[in-house]
């Protein structure tokens, strides 16, 4: 039967050496410092919904979500944005926030911006749309952008695969209700006849 002896050496210092004797006398030594802080990992954004670079149907602020991970296990400080445009620009606006969490899987909860203008600017169809996560740990950052592209075609309001007189008889019915972006077609922030000259243009 093979047997190991573990002997500690220097018991009044800090660093210690540890030597493992087996029955075939062969040694190995080496040190370590019981004291000494692990090192400090960034946190990982593991997966994220919607997919990056994928067509997708519309999608609402508060369901994007992330796969968060950070292998210290420290407490967590996780914030959405967006750019909220149809192009890329450098304009970006908090969106949500998780604070004080762990690992694991968290959605935008709409902290910062829940009027449904704002949210529905993401529905218009057949258009790109950017947006980030940023986790903190304290000490590190993660910061990853993302894309996503609706579909299909944004001047189909009606969703009947066509675009002719029954999206612009759905915007006009909408015009004086509630805004909602998906009949602003000519993303001028109201919806009047603008909206039906951009439906008519792209049939």
């Amino acid at each position: 039967m093979k047997k190991i002896i573990i002997i500690s050496i220097g018991i009044l210092f800090i660093i210690n050496t540890i030597v493992l004797v087996s029955a075939d006398n062969e040694e190995i030594t080496g040190t370590f410092n019981p004291f000494a802080p692990g090192e400090n990992v960034a946190p990982s954004i593991n997966w994220v919904y919607p997919l990056n670079g994928e067509a997708s149907e519309e999608v609402t602020l508060i369901n994007i979500s992330a796969g968060i991970t950070d292998d210290n296990e420290d407490t967590l400080d996780i914030y959405f944005f967006t750019n909220k445009t149809t192009s890329w620009t450098n304009s970006w606006n908090a969106i949500g926030s998780n604070l004080s969490v762990g690992n694991g899987t968290y959605m935008c909860n709409q902290t910062f911006n829940s009027s449904e203008r704002f949210n529905t600017r993401w529905r218009w169809k057949a258009t790109t749309y950017y947006w980030s996560i940023n986790v903190s740990d304290g000490t590190t950052w993660t910061n990853n952008t993302y894309y996503f592209t609706t579909e299909p075609s944004r001047y189909d309001v009606d969703d009947d695969e066509s675009v002719f007189v029954g999206d612009l008889n759905i915007v006009w019915a909408n015009r004086n209700k509630a805004y909602l972006g998906l009949y602003d077609t000519d993303a001028d922030s109201t919806i009047f006849v603008g909206d039906l000259n951009a439906i008519w243009a792209n049939k």
